[in-house]
């Protein structure tokens, strides 16, 4: 009897494709310093623009030959406040807060005249600056 043979298959061969060597290349970078492109050379212009306008604006008096003797000065104003709570009046407000050595009339009659209330009637929850000491 004879052998029974089983063809097998070969797998065809693939070439084999050389690559080249992959190489990392950096990218130029832009100047900070010039502008890139006609977007960035207006903005450049227009922030130049508005400081010189804010100079000119905080400093323009001195440029025209005026001194800082001719502006008004205001009383100084405190930075407290206080919150109005329901049924509170100005006189409440001033008991708690008139500062030693003054009279609580006049200390009502400048709360009023700082915070613009004219009839005494006070609002819950307004906001009310106090006068500086």
């Amino acid at each position: 009897m004879s052998a029974l043979t089983v063809p097998t298959r070969t797998r065809p061969t693939t070439p084999t494709i050389e690559r080249p060597a992959l190489r990392l290349v950096e990218a130029p970078r832009p100047s900070r310093l010039a502008p890139t492109g006609p977007l960035q050379a207006w903005r450049r212009r227009a922030g130049a623009l508005v400081l010189l306008v804010a100079l000119l604006a905080l400093g323009g008096r001195a440029l025209l030959g005026g001194s800082s003797a001719d502006v008004p000065t205001m009383a100084p104003v405190s930075a407290v406040t206080v919150v109005v709570q329901p049924g509170q009046t100005l006189w409440d407000i001033a008991d708690v807060h008139t500062p030693a050595g003054v009279a609580p009339g006049t200390y009502v009659r400048q709360l009023a005249e700082l915070n613009g209330v004219t009839n005494g009637a006070l609002d819950a929850w307004q906001v009310l600056r106090l006068p500086a000491a």
